[in-house]
């Protein structure tokens, strides 16, 4: 197993290791070493995809690019910050969307973008 760099923090050091596919595997340990979980991020399991979010932070409209080289749709999930869902969208490959954020309060959204039960992006989103 090759071991990539390592970042430390107070309570915890983590290391980024085991290639997978597409993505990659975050080993969590402790200041022993002894492994305390792990994170899993996977792109699109050799679908090329590019999502991109702007503006953000945005005061009403968000615009979506989803960019793939397969032709089936895409779903952008929007959350709000106790993780209810507040929006779904169909998302057509090679096109610009654009989503209106009017009618709810100013503040940080969460998103996810899915493309045949992949996440293919997700982060968040500040509304102001």
């Amino acid at each position: 197993m090759k071991r990539g760099k390592m970042f430390s923090g107070k309570a915890f050091a983590m290391k980024l290791a085991i290639p997978v596919i597409a993505g990659f595997v975050l080993q969590v340990q402790d200041l022993r070493g002894q492994s305390v979980g792990e994170i899993i991020k996977t792109e699109g399991l050799g679908a090329a995809s590019l999502v991109n979010l702007y503006p953000n932070p945005t005061s009403d409209l968000l615009n979506i690019d989803f960019k793939s080289n397969v032709t089936t749709l895409a779903t952008i999930s929007i959350y709000d910050g106790v993780g209810q869902l507040i929006n779904k969208q169909d998302l057509q490959p090679n096109t610009t969307t654009t989503l209106s954020l009017s009618g709810l309060p100013k503040g940080v959204y969460f998103y996810r973008v899915e493309n045949a039960e992949v996440v293919n992006k997700s982060g968040k989103i500040v509304l102001r």
